[in-house]
């Protein structure tokens, strides 16, 4: 059974299984991040979330609601179901997707992030099942994880939506690289990195990933949306380097 892909920017997704619900993980409110000037140049088409800028799902879940960038279910057009990991965590209480338990672990912004983005706010990192495949969200990690943090994710991480921006806003890329090295996701598709209107200085470009990961496979999907399981005798993980479908013009 496929499961469809498709990046919407920052680390915001659609995923789907074919003739299933669509969920969105991590919208984010683009007027918001105009405002404080995440998003620069004469090519951006973020001055508000306007209906042409809605997009469509079913169920939405979040890595916490009080972040702008990851927590913004008026992305959503209608009234889709919202379901917030960091409570699932906090309030130790479960919820399921498409008769998939939602996997929450307790993750949190960076301590170091500059005085500018403000206080370091609490969030989870979260995994859910769609059809064959286990997709593990990162949110807005910030830190490393122990493997006793990560243990919760071992087995269930087929799909890695990964933060490449590195520190001082995201986890660190070493710290990563530990955590892709214990998880063994299948595939690894790159968010939350340097790319215009998104000029966020202290985020790294997604070079800075792939130069750490020249061994692994990389496959352009030339495309915001990829299918998986990508048939092929390459070695993984398999890096899949997607187009966000938001940052285009309308």
């Amino acid at each position: 059974m496929a499961v469809n892909i498709e990046w919407v920017g920052l680390s915001c997704f659609r995923v789907w299984r074919d003739e299933g619900p669509v969920i969105v993980m991590d919208p984010f409110n683009p007027a918001e991040l105009m405002r404080f000037g995440l998003f620069h140049g004469e090519t951006s088409t973020f001055e508000k979330p306007d209906e042409k800028r809605l997009i469509e799902g079913n169920t939405v879940i979040v890595s916490s609601l009080i972040d702008i960038a990851h927590g913004f279910p008026e992305l959503v057009r209608g009234s889709p179901r919202v379901i917030n990991a960091l409570d699932l965590v906090q309030q130790n209480i479960q919820a399921e997707i498409d008769g998939s338990r939602v996997i929450p672990v307790l993750g949190g912004e960076s301590s170091d992030r500059p005085e500018e983005f403000g206080e370091p706010k609490p969030n989870a990192i979260y995994a859910v099942k769609v059809g064959a495949l286990w997709i593990t969200h990162m949110g807005d990690l910030g830190r490393g994880l122990t493997a006793e943090e990560l243990e919760p994710f071992v087995n269930r991480c087929d799909v890695l939506l990964a933060l490449v921006s590195g520190a001082p806003l995201s986890i660190p890329l070493n710290e990563l690289d530990f955590l892709i090295d214990y998880l063994k996701p299948k595939w690894i598709v790159p968010m939350h990195y340097r790319l215009p209107p998104l000029d966020i200085t202290p985020f790294a470009p997604l070079t800075e990933f792939l130069d750490r990961h020249r061994d692994d496979p990389l496959f352009y999907a030339r495309s915001s949306t990829v299918r998986l399981p990508i048939e092929t005798d390459l070695a993984q993980p398999i890096i899949v380097s997607l187009k966000p479908s938001s940052y285009e013009p309308i």
